[in-house]
């Protein structure tokens, strides 16, 4: 997931696009909104959601599947949670590798793990946070690569005698790359271009790897699956999640979100319904013209990313990554506006009050440790 693609009403892919785009010098703004603006604004806004009765609303029937593929039973792998995590890559099953070529309608090839891959992939584990570590050794079952994937990861459900647990797919294709690279073409897939001339560009620090950003997105997914800090990862699976208690994270998102898609009134704004990326839903479906207004709203939301307003389970895999990155005090994100090859506007997402706001509160939760 980045998104459980088989959430058919978006079908929304998962990250950052594998393409490279060039990008332009760096500049950071700065901010000088606290922490306690930030704080004030969350509340005002979960104030009026209140006020407005807009809460979760769980309009999925809670009936169990009929029958679930055989690759979708714990049985069928030869799991062992005290293997290290790194063990755990495989080529794919032919079931999986069935499953993954119906899902897109791609003659997918699983790759190999080449000796480059091995060592970010490896360093990339090492980089994760407690919580998700422990997450990872608990539950994941099995990371696979696969040559031209769709987009750049994506994070599926297994069902044991326990509880959900998960297999991993990675676009081999983003070997290599960077963070900025990756999530500069991911969001360049949200827009047509037009007589406008803008054009966005994603800034991170730059020894940042995209398999980094991946890996740490997806296994917020997996610490979904495990300790359920949203109402439901996807609807899927609320027959096994309606069985969990919730995880004190779930209030980031039972307020935020009316509905897996659908966030409170008090917290949306005009052009986050036309968000759709990779060509899904019709997309793009926005143009150029329209990025300006698209990242001020967004910097007067909760979010800090375009991404991050799709579903809940999105925003929560972006919250945590982030908050990740963002433990090294000289982590960078920003998010710049180009027009006739000039840098016309800079957001830095990690400063937006909303935002800064939910941060915060992860903090107080120990939500990595």
């Amino acid at each position: 997931m980045q998104i459980f693609r088989r959430c058919s009403p978006e079908k929304q892919q998962c990250g950052p696009n594998r393409g490279r785009s060039p990008q332009g010098p760096g500049q950071r703004q700065k901010a000088g909104l606290s922490v306690c603006s930030g704080l004030l604004l969350f509340a005002l806004i979960m104030l009026v959601v209140s006020a407005n009765g807009c809460h979760f609303q769980d309009r999925v029937e809670h009936t169990p599947p009929a029958s679930l593929p055989i690759w979708r039973q714990l049985t069928f792998f030869r799991f062992q949670s005290q293997s290290p995590i790194l063990q755990r890559f495989a080529r794919l099953q032919p079931e999986i590798l069935q499953y993954v070529r119906e899902l897109d309608k791609r003659p997918y090839q699983d790759s190999g793990l080449s000796a480059t891959a091995r060592l970010e992939l490896q360093q990339a584990l090492q980089q994760l946070p407690p919580r998700l570590q422990r997450a990872l050794q608990e539950r994941l079952v099995q990371i696979s690569f696969i040559k031209g994937f769709m987009s750049s990861g994506m994070t599926d459900y297994v069902v044991g005698p326990d509880g959900l647990y998960a297999v991993m797919f990675i676009n081999a294709d983003i070997i290599g790359q960077s963070m900025s690279a990756l999530l500069t073409a991911k969001e360049r897939t949200m827009y047509k271009p037009d007589q406008s001339g803008w054009q966005v560009q994603i800034k991170t620090s730059p020894r940042m790897s995209a398999l980094t950003y991946i890996l740490t997105h997806e296994a917020v997914h997996v610490l979904d699956l495990k300790e359920r800090l949203t109402p439901y990862v996807e609807p899927s699976v609320i027959y096994w999640q309606e069985k969990q208690p919730p995880a004190a994270e779930i209030e980031l998102f039972t307020d935020l979100w009316r509905e897996y898609m659908q966030p409170a009134k008090a917290a949306d704004f005009a052009l986050r319904s036309k968000v759709a990326f990779y060509g899904f839903r019709g997309g793009p479906l926005l143009t150029a013209a329209q990025l300006p207004q698209l990242y001020s709203d967004l910097q007067k939301s909760p979010w800090l990313s375009a991404y991050s307003t799709i579903i809940w389970p999105e925003d929560l895999a972006e919250l945590m990554t982030y908050a990740s990155f963002s433990r090294n005090p000289s982590f960078q994100y920003s998010i710049e506006l180009w027009q006739a090859g000039q840098r016309k506007q800079v957001y830095q997402p990690l400063q937006f009050p909303g935002v800064k706001a939910r941060l915060a509160r992860l903090q107080e939760l120990q939500s990595l440790d």
